[in-house]
């Protein structure tokens, strides 16, 4: 599908007006501040709605909308106000449900005596994150970590709470090996009622041993009359970095309000910390990435210091300011999948992993990110050609830097 799109120039760089709305809702979300400009793009009555809308599911922001726009009404087709009230009760609902689900889980393992700690969404309802708007924040699961030696003792707990392991056609012995989590999920009537992932690291399995004083770091939070175990905000740091490493909707600006949320809650933040384990565990690039969204979308200065302390090469530091750049708005015909294959060579420390993570992937990951089935004879015969693709993507890479090089030496904006 194509829109007729208006483009206006928005913090150096150009995105269409509806981008431009969905950004400004993003920064309201983070800052509590209602930009003037919102009135004024809505007054113009020019705003592509279908558009519009999708672009919001895409940053999975939908649930913040009609909040956020609440004092616009008039300015808005009633379908519209409608749409956005919709979203917002769901997710309200889903959240209030999902947040009863995480509360019995708690439970059960605090008086089996296993330790949980929520991540993500979890653990932004625990610590309230977003603040009045913390119950706008949409969840699609809910994920806890545990330690690795209790994983089977926690398998058993959540079983005995209704939820099924879901393999999602893969076979369990790839999630115990290759996987860092595995899925469970509750039916209702018969309907998925509520999903679970139980992790037992942060990241896939690598020769580099990952936050090794995570454990040892876990705050306490007292919530009424219960005591709630979390990350440290600087681990929780690593966390969102991390989940750039996943195959999904990697430029998300969800996922940035979440570190940028996190920067503004917590500004007596262990940076000596945060550069030690990020270089000990070869995830500068990651950590970049998030810091400099939270700089681009929200104007949250990163001191110099700790950007440099990264010691991140200038080329990596163009390549991932550029492709936030571009393609967070990229119009929605774009794929997924290509997004991501270019964000997975620039959320690695060196050139390497990838290229090494790639020649080993597994073949239900494979399948996963061309959505094959994962068994069947024609993926395996792709699975063991994938080598091939990578000189291709090399080559790729190298002509599109070298037309780009071209269109600005005359001044023609290529992208």
């Amino acid at each position: 599908m194509r829109w007729a799109i208006n483009i206006i120039k928005a913090d150096k760089y150009l995105i269409s007006q509806e981008a431009r709305l969905v950004l400004l809702i993003a920064q309201w979300i983070v800052n509590d501040r209602r930009l003037p400009e919102i009135e004024k793009i809505l007054a113009q009555a020019s705003v592509d709605w279908e558009y519009f809308n999708a672009l919001l599911a895409r940053h999975e922001l939908s649930s913040f909308a009609h909040t956020c726009f609440k004092n616009y009404s008039p300015l808005l087709p009633s379908d519209e106000i409608n749409l956005l009230k919709k979203s917002h009760y769901f997710v309200l609902a889903h959240i209030a449900d999902l947040e009863k689900e995480f509360l019995e889980i708690a439970d059960v393992f605090r008086n089996r005596g296993v330790d949980l700690l929520p991540l993500k969404g979890s653990a932004f309802l625990v610590d309230n994150m977003y603040g009045d708007k913390t119950g706008l924040r949409p969840m699609a699961d809910i994920d806890i970590l545990v330690k690795k030696e209790k994983y089977s003792q926690a398998e058993k707990l959540v079983e005995t709470l209704g939820y099924q392991k879901e393999f999602c056609g893969l076979k369990e012995d790839y999630w115990r090996r290759k996987s860092y989590h595995i899925i469970f999920v509750k039916n209702k009537n018969g309907k998925t009622f509520s999903t679970l992932e139980i992790h037992w690291s942060l990241d896939y399995s690598r020769k580099i041993v990952l936050l090794p004083f995570l454990w040892d770091r876990v705050r306490k939070l007292q919530v009424g009359d219960k005591e709630f175990a979390l990350l440290s905000p600087e681990d929780t740091l690593f966390c969102l970095a991390l989940h750039l490493r996943r195959f999904g909707n990697v430029l998300s600006l969800k996922s940035a309000c979440d570190f940028a949320r996190l920067l503004t809650k917590y500004k007596d933040l262990n940076w000596d910390y945060i550069l030690k384990e990020a270089k000990k565990g070869q995830m500068c690039a990651s950590l970049y990435f998030r810091l400099i969204q939270a700089n681009i979308f929200f104007d949250i200065q990163i001191p110099n210091l700790i950007l440099n302390g990264l010691n991140l090469v200038n080329y990596k530091r163009r390549l991932i300011k550029g492709f936030i750049l571009k393609d967070t708005f990229l119009v929605l015909d774009k794929t997924v999948g290509s997004i991501f294959l270019k964000n997975y060579f620039l959320v690695y420390d060196n050139f390497l992993e990838p290229v090494s993570m790639i020649i080993n992937m597994p073949q239900e990951q494979f399948a996963k990110f061309y959505r094959l089935t994962p068994y069947s004879i024609r993926t395996l015969l792709w699975h063991r050609l994938r080598f091939l693709y990578f000189p291709y993507y090399l080559f790729a890479l190298i002509l599109k830097a070298t037309i780009g090089r071209i269109g600005k030496l005359f001044h023609i904006d290529i992208i």
